[in-house]
């Protein structure tokens, strides 16, 4: 009897040890679980905010693109375009009334020469002073064809207007110039100053005042370089623009010469 309470007793007190152990095996495994659940939800977040930062990031890439995009449009639109076909224009017309002082002029004193390093199309026309061939300036030499019966006075006032133009372009969007063009924008200072002498010169050869004393500032004559300069801007904001259509970039809103 004693033997069977012994084993009874011993039975109950190895139950109650399993017990205890399955006990504190479910307990370690209920903070394992808590812990990796922890961990997962700790990982989850962070890749979350990771991917929402990258987004962020990315979207804020995306929009400075777009904005730098429409600022190039701008530039190519309001500035650099416009200015580019105003001065193609002047060249044409310049070019017009070279030819016809060269026909009508009774003597060989007028020459379209060629130089290399000459006007926007390697030539330089050129007047006989003196016995030697000089590089013609309009706000220097406009009294020897303009009123001389040369028949160039239609298509100077035409060039004038054009200057006109330019002028206005250029004091209403001169902020429009390139970063990396500081030199353009000193030329665009000089053509002003050519412009006031040749709206001046220009009004004297239309109205002669007899004895008047000639308006001298040889020193404002049209700067050739500015046809270059322009080019120059105005090619590598097509190029830049073609980049960001070519990478995939936002689509791009539409923003909306004398001598």
């Amino acid at each position: 009897m004693i033997s069977r309470m012994q084993a009874l007793q011993k039975a109950v007190q190895e139950a109650g040890e399993k017990s205890k152990v399955a006990a504190e095996r479910t307990s370690w495994f209920a903070v394992g679980t808590v812990i990796v659940s922890g961990l997962m939800a700790l990982l989850a977040q962070s890749l979350l905010m990771w991917h929402q930062r990258r987004q962020t990031a990315d979207q804020a890439r995306k929009e400075i693109s777009n904005s730098f995009a429409q600022w190039q449009l701008k530039q190519l639109c309001e500035l650099y375009g416009p200015l580019r076909a105003l001065l193609g224009q002047s060249n044409v017309l310049y070019r017009q009334m070279n030819a016809l002082v060269i026909k009508n002029a009774p003597v060989a004193q007028f020459r379209l020469a060629d130089r290399p390093a000459g006007d926007f199309d390697n030539k330089v026309f050129e007047v006989l002073i003196d016995g030697e061939w000089t590089h013609f300036r309009t706000v220097k030499h406009l009294e020897r064809v303009y009123g001389q019966g040369l028949g160039v006075e239609p298509i100077f006032d035409a060039v004038a207007e054009v200057a006109d133009r330019i002028a206005l372009l250029i004091q209403e969007r001169a902020g429009y110039v390139r970063q990396d063009q500081d030199k353009l924008i000193e030329v665009l200072g000089k053509y002003l100053a050519h412009y006031v002498t040749l709206k001046e010169v220009h009004k004297r050869a239309r109205q002669p005042a007899p004895n008047a004393a000639r308006y001298v500032n040889d020193d404002a004559v049209f700067p050739t370089e500015i046809q270059g300069l322009v080019d120059e801007g105005f090619r590598k904001l097509n190029a830049e623009l073609a980049g960001w259509r070519s990478r995939g970039e936002p689509a791009i809103a539409a923003s909306a010469g004398s001598r």
